[in-house]
């Protein structure tokens, strides 16, 4: 099964399309885990936070569930014991504070666990376990063993729904996007409704 990395322009609602599927799927397509990235706003500042994309299996466990805001998903991640690293700062006159140890150790281990979880998911023939990367970008460009840890799941059996932000220049975001297993996507405010259950079925054809 190829794995599912959307593109396209900022804010198009690719990451509003990943809940919408993971929602469509509820019950059966279950997040095992991977990471997740949100902008919250601290005090002047503009944060990137990088969170354990596990914590949508137990927000979109069932159909009804609605859209989850930044600022939900900050809560719902602190409430589960998995508070989340902030990953870059923005202060809109210099270039972004990055923290690469954030990337590089805390994105990392959700992967690895995503991982782990999904091979203990995989066990119930009745459900099909799904890694979120959300995004892949220009952040993470001298984060080596975050990239590492993207690339080996690449060649895991485990579908992943992931975005990776379009580029004007060759970058380490092209390993994702030539990966054999790799279908992009590109997504526009014409197309995305659409995309929902064509993807949500693309995702569940395996059981």
């Amino acid at each position: 099964m190829k794995h599912i990395f959307l593109t396209g322009d900022i804010q198009c609602g690719k990451s509003t399309l990943i809940q919408s599927i993971l929602q469509h799927g509820a019950g059966k397509l279950v997040t095992a885990g991977g990471f997740l990235t949100y902008f919250t706003n601290r005090e002047t500042q503009k944060t990137l936070y990088l969170g354990d994309a596990s914590i949508y299996g137990t927000l979109f466990q069932t159909a009804a569930s609605p859209y989850v805001s930044p600022l939900a998903l900050h809560h719902a991640l602190a409430n589960a014991n998995l508070p989340p690293p902030i990953a870059a700062e923005f202060d809109g006159e210099t270039r972004p504070q990055i923290h690469l140890e954030t990337f590089n150790s805390y994105g990392r281990t959700c992967i690895e666990h995503g991982l782990a979880h999904a091979t203990e998911l995989s066990k119930n023939p009745a459900i099909c376990p799904i890694l979120v990367f959300d995004e892949c970008g220009y952040l993470e460009s001298s984060a080596a063993d975050f990239q590492q840890a993207i690339l080996c799941a690449l060649d895991m059996p485990f579908p992943i729904l992931g975005v990776v932000r379009q580029m004007n220049t060759p970058s380490w975001l092209t390993s994702i996007q030539n990966h054999p297993n790799t279908e992009l996507i590109t997504v526009t405010q014409k197309n995305r409704d659409a995309l929902t259950p064509q993807l949500t079925n693309h995702f569940l054809s395996s059981l």
